[in-house]
């Protein structure tokens, strides 16, 4: 009897949505299958995909009864993780990439974390697999239970003076209470295609009253040399500007601490559109004339203005000033050199 009620409500749901995914979906499949902690199920999305993804799902459902399978027509990321997210049964929400995976003992560890202090949100380490090989990033809090209105998340959730952040913008590398994660993860609008992790998140954080943080690294994010981040993306600063309108309307009004925040949130994301822009290929003239475009929309004009920098943040002036005085060749040339030498911890 207790198997049956484990069975249909389990304490962690995964969510596993999945595009085009057969040749690595396996990967994060394996690494939920080889939790230590039984009590889950997994739910695979599949997006839509036009090769073996779906045959793969059933033939994975088959396997094990903890795994469940949906198919929809294609709606992107978001639309997936939603499905996958409306018929998940479990008292807590994992989310995972179709081409990342788990530690064996990120869901023990979270039973853990559960059972000392019904957290709403907890974060763990993650670890980026580049070509190139492999970066650890680390939160800026260290392990310990958080309240994050008087313990001071709110002031870094989305960027600080010198441009660091508590925790990385994702959903990834975190484990969500299903009440918490649930009304914002649905309320991220169809159009945000870029980023909608991240909102998703802040805006989670801000419902918490209780983060928990360990510095174990638990979540293994694979960066592939085909994503758009990488490979370039003509229409960056539209999904850029896409994303910001919605952390403007939805997020900052939740906390006054997140105003400022903001102001240096624009300048970080519109540099990032011109890195991807040129990434795809994208001249001198077009990156103008989409920044120029973007610099017409009001809130983004008044935030390169008003964002205020800390001594340590000379990385975010440099890179308004760049923006500022359209200097593309040096936005190319340093980001060229972050390919080659990396960057640090969650700071702009």
């Amino acid at each position: 009897m207790e198997l049956k009620k484990q069975a249909e409500q389990p304490l962690f749901s995964v969510i596993i949505p999945a595009y085009n995914a057969a040749a690595y979906l396996e990967n994060g499949v394996q690494s939920v299958l080889r939790q230590t902690c039984s009590d889950w199920e997994l739910l695979l999305v599949d997006d839509g995909s036009a090769d073996e993804t779906w045959p793969l799902c059933q033939r994975f459902a088959k396997q094990d009864a903890r795994i469940r399978v949906f198919h929809q027509e294609n709606g992107g990321h978001t639309a997936a993780r939603n499905t996958g997210l409306v018929n998940s049964r479990g008292a807590y929400i994992v989310f995972l990439d179709s081409d990342d995976y788990l530690d064996p003992e990120v869901l023990q560890q979270g039973r853990k974390t559960i059972e000392s202090c019904a957290p709403d949100v907890i974060v763990y380490g993650i670890v980026h697999h580049f070509p190139q090989g492999e970066k650890r990033l680390e939160n800026l809090f260290s392990d310990g239970r958080y309240n994050p209105v008087s313990d001071g998340i709110f002031e870094k959730l989305l960027m600080d003076e010198d441009g660091a952040f508590a925790f990385p913008k994702t959903l990834n590398g975190k484990i969500f209470r299903r009440e918490t994660i649930l009304p914002v993860q649905l309320a991220i609008p169809p159009e945000v295609r870029l980023g909608e992790d991240g909102a998703a998140f802040a805006g989670a954080a801000l419902r918490a009253k209780t983060i928990c943080v360990t510095s174990a690294v638990c979540y293994h994010l694979l960066v592939r040399d085909g994503s758009v981040s990488r490979s370039g993306d003509p229409l960056s600063m539209q999904r850029h500007i896409c994303l910001l309108r919605h952390y403007r309307q939805e997020i900052v009004p939740q906390n006054a601490l997140l105003a400022p925040q903001f102001d240096r949130f624009v300048v970080a994301e519109l540099y990032t559109a011109l890195q991807v822009m040129m990434r795809g290929g994208c001249g001198g003239a077009w990156l103008r004339d989409e920044l120029q475009k973007a610099m017409e929309i009001g809130f983004i004009r008044e935030g390169m203005q008003r964002a205020q920098f800390g001594k340590a943040g000379r990385k975010l002036r440099i890179k308004r000033f760049l923006i500022c005085h359209r200097m593309f060749g040096a936005i190319r040339l340093l980001d060229r050199l972050k390919e080659v030498f990396g960057c640090g911890k969650y700071r702009m």
